[in-house]
């Protein structure tokens, strides 16, 4: 089991949790604006692989932004 990070942010006053991965994408997010396959490759999973892992990997990574724009850690930029 990787680390947990608390998160404080100010805007709206919570704390939040965070798993490794999440910290991780937070952090590569801080640092500029990114679209989906810079962020993969940021993070290291836009690694040669089957299709249909290739996928998972997007869908899982796609989930974990949806949450951390929920929780408002994160925003989408506008078009």
């Amino acid at each position: 089991m990787g680390q947990q990070y608390a998160l404080y942010n100010p805007l709206n006053g919570a704390t939040h949790f965070l798993q490794e991965s999440a910290y991780e994408t937070v952090q590569a997010l801080v640092q500029q604006p990114m679209t989906m396959t810079a962020l993969m490759a940021c993070l290291g999973l836009d690694e040669a692989r089957e299709e249909a892992e290739a996928q998972v990997v997007q869908s899982g990574l796609l989930r974990l932004l949806w949450e951390l724009d929920n929780l408002g850690i994160i925003a989408p930029l506008p078009c």
